[in-house]
């Protein structure tokens, strides 16, 4: 089982025992490398999602075909926003 695997089955574990979580010196590098990589495939979508819709990008969401604007919102919640 890799590191991050079992910080998130320990992870499970406290929150389901309603205890604190201590990673140890090994663990936070592990995690902290495995957030910078989910933040760079975030980005790398996003700019892909964004290329796909070109100059939709500013048109306004109700003028948008379904299409581009699924891919919109996509890059909304990759944004942090939307549902």
């Amino acid at each position: 089982m890799s590191t991050i695997e079992n910080i998130v089955k320990s992870l499970a574990y406290a929150t389901e025992h309603n205890q604190g979580l201590h990673l140890t010196h090994e663990e936070v590098p592990a995690l902290n490398a495995c957030i910078a990589e989910l933040e760079r495939r975030a980005a790398r979508a996003k700019e892909l999602l964004q290329d796909e819709m070109g100059d939709w990008l500013t048109v306004e969401a109700i003028y948008m075909p379904d299409h581009y604007l699924q891919l919109k919102q996509t890059i909304d919640v990759l944004d942090g926003g939307g549902e």
